[in-house]
C-alpha cells in the first residue's frame, strides 16, 4: 500500500476502467433478463484486473470463467458481447479531490452531521481508537473546496497488508469510496462484512465494509458462509474503551473530568476559556488577557475602554470623563494626573482659582462693608415714605 500524506490535498483521476452505477445496474439487469444468476458484486465494478489470481482479465473473461466454475454456464458470443458494450459504455474517467486526515473534523463538513462519532455522540472516543489502530479518515472535495463525502479506512490488524473501509457518508457511496482507494493503493477491492469488533468501542455502519489489497490477499482471506463472495472481516486492534469525549475544535481527546461542554459541543482545555466578564465558557481564540483575566470578543467590545492617558484598557466602570479636555481616563490616571471639583464632583485637568472647585463653581467674593452700607441705605430710602434722619450723617 502507498503511505499516505496527512493533511494533503490530492486530484486523482481514475481512468477509463470502474464502471459506474448506472453501469453496473444495467449489466445485473440484463444477466437477469438473460436467466442467468446474479454475479457478485465486486465483478462489475471494474472493466479490468490486472495482476495474478483466480479472477483477472476483463470483464467478459472474469464472468465467463465464474458462470462455468459454479454454474456449469459457458456464456455465448453475443451475451458476452453485449456484456463488454454495456461496461464499455459506462467506464468515463472520474476526477477526487481527496484528503487523508488524522484527525476529526466537524460534524457536517462531509455530510456526516448524523454520525455517532463526533463529540457529544455515543461512540466519540470511535475515532481515537480508528486513529490508535493505524486508521484514518478519507474525505473528499469538490472544485471549488466545499467537502462533500468521507469515509473511514482502517488495516483490520497491524500485520495485514489489506485496508478495510468502511461508513461512507455523503453523496460518494462506499463501493465507489473502494474503488477509488483501489485505485490509490494499485490494488483491488472486494466486498466484505466486519464480524467481528468491540461494539461497545465502535459502530459500523450494518456491519458492511470492502477491503482492498493484492488479489491472491483478498482471494485468501475467510469468506462469510451463505455469502462465499464476502470477506469475513476481524478488526484485531488495541481497544480503548475510556470514557470521555473530543474536542469539537481540534479533535484532540478529552478525559473524563476534563474538558466543558459549550453550546452542545465538548472543548479541551487548549480550545475554551472562561471570561471574567461575562462568567461564560466561550471557544475560539477570539479573546484578550486583561490584567492576568481571560476577556472574550463580546465583552472587550462592549464592557472595556482604552484610557486616553495610559492607553490601558479597563473595565468601563473604573473610566470616568473629564469635562474639561474631553478625555476618557482610568481611575488610577485620574488619582495621579485629575482633579476633582468639591462642588460638583466632575473631574478636571485645572481648578479654579480657589483651586478646590472647577472654573464655574467657584463661590461668590465676599462683600466690601462700605459697599454694603451704601446699598442697605439706599433700600431703605426706595421703600420709606420720608427719608430718615440717621446720627452721624446720611439720610
Amino acid at each position: 500500500m502507498r503511505k499516505v500524506e496527512f493533511g494533503k490535498r490530492e486530484v486523482i483521476s481514475v481512468p477509463y476502467n470502474g464502471i459506474l452505477p448506472d453501469g453496473r445496474f444495467q449489466l445485473s439487469e440484463f444477466l437477469i433478463q438473460q436467466g442467468y444468476p446474479a454475479p457478485p458484486f465486486e465483478f462489475l465494478t471494474q472493466w479490468k484486473i490486472d495482476g495474478r489470481g483466480e479472477y483477472v482479465g476483463t470483464l467478459t473473461k472474469r464472468l465467463s470463467k465464474w458462470y462455468y466454475k459454479n454454474h456449469s454456464i459457458k456464456l455465448c458470443d453475443s451475451t458476452m458481447e453485449r456484456i463488454g458494450n454495456i461496461a464499455l459504455q459506462h467506464t468515463i474517467p472520474d476526477t477526487y479531490y481527496l484528503e487523508f486526515r488524522n484527525q476529526l473534523w466537524r460534524a457536517g463538513d462531509f455530510g456526516d452531521p448524523s454520525s455517532c462519532f463526533f463529540p457529544g455522540k455515543q461512540f466519540a472516543h470511535a475515532p481515537d481508537n480508528i486513529f490508535d489502530n493505524g486508521g484514518y479518515g478519507c474525505c473528499l472535495f469538490d472544485d471549488c473546496g466545499q467537502g462533500h463525502s468521507r469515509c473511514w479506512v482502517a488495516p483490520p490488524n497491524y500485520d495485514s497488508d489489506c485496508l478495510v473501509i468502511f461508513n461512507s457518508y455523503g453523496s460518494v457511496g462506499l463501493a465507489e469510496f473502494a474503488r477509488l482507494l483501489a485505485f490509490y493503493h494499485h490494488a483491488h477491492y472486494k466486498a466484505g462484512y466486519v464480524d467481528s469488533y468491540d461494539d461497545s468501542c465502535l459502530y459500523v455502519n450494518s456491519d458492511t465494509c470492502f477491503v482492498i489489497g493484492a488479489v491472491d490477499d483478498l482471494y485468501d482471506m475467510p469468506t462469510v458462509i451463505d455469502r462465499p463472495q464476502t470477506i469475513k472481516v476481524t478488526l484485531d486492534w488495541d481497544w480503548n474503551s475510556q470514557p470521555g469525549h473530543v474536542c469539537y475544535n481540534c479533535g484532540s481527546r478529552i478525559g473524563e473530568n476534563e474538558g466543558a461542554y459549550i453550546d452542545g459541543e465538548w472543548y479541551c482545555g487548549d480550545c475554551y476559556f472562561y471570561c471574567e466578564s461575562c462568567q461564560e465558557y466561550c471557544t475560539g481564540e477570539s479573546f484578550r488577557t486583561i490584567d492576568g483575566d481571560y476577556v472574550c470578543e463580546y465583552c472587550r467590545d462592549n464592557n472595556y475602554t482604552y484610557c486616553d492617558k495610559c492607553r490601558e484598557l479597563v473595565p468601563n466602570r473604573d473610566i470616568a470623563d473629564v469635562s474639561d479636555t474631553g478625555e476618557s481616563v482610568c481611575s488610577a490616571c485620574l488619582s495621579d494626573h485629575y482633579h476633582r471639583c468639591e462642588n460638583c464632583e466632575e473631574w478636571f485637568a485645572e481648578l479654579g482659582e480657589d483651586g478646590e472647585n472647577c472654573p464655574d463653581c467657584q463661590p461668590e467674593p465676599d462683600p466690601d462693608p462700605e459697599l454694603a452700607r451704601d446699598e442697605f441705605l439706599r433700600w431703605l430710602v426706595s421703600i420709606g415714605p420720608e427719608p430718615i434722619a440717621i446720627e452721624g450723617g446720611g439720610v
